[in-house]
């Protein structure tokens, strides 16, 4: 007689996507929301004073910057 094939407890508890998928909308989400955030707080506390500098001269292209990182470290979209 074979012996029975065992699956871990993980994969029997393991949610379907559907389930699944709103959560990671939000945890994407708010790792955007944080990086912009982020990313307009380093502008108003390092800034650039002459305008030479390109990303963190312009509140909103830093801003920007900030939520791509943000999204990048949160996963990105290839959940």
């Amino acid at each position: 007689m074979p012996p029975d094939i065992v699956t871990p407890a993980s994969a029997q508890a393991e949610k379907p996507v559907a389930e699944r998928k709103p959560r990671m909308l939000v945890y994407t989400l708010a790792y955007v929301a944080g990086g912009a955030l982020l990313g307009f707080a380093y502008h108003k506390l390092v800034g650039c004073r002459t305008g030479a500098c390109p990303i963190t001269a312009n509140p909103y292209i830093s801003t920007i910057y900030g939520a791509l990182v943000g999204l990048l470290a949160g996963g990105g979209l290839g959940r």
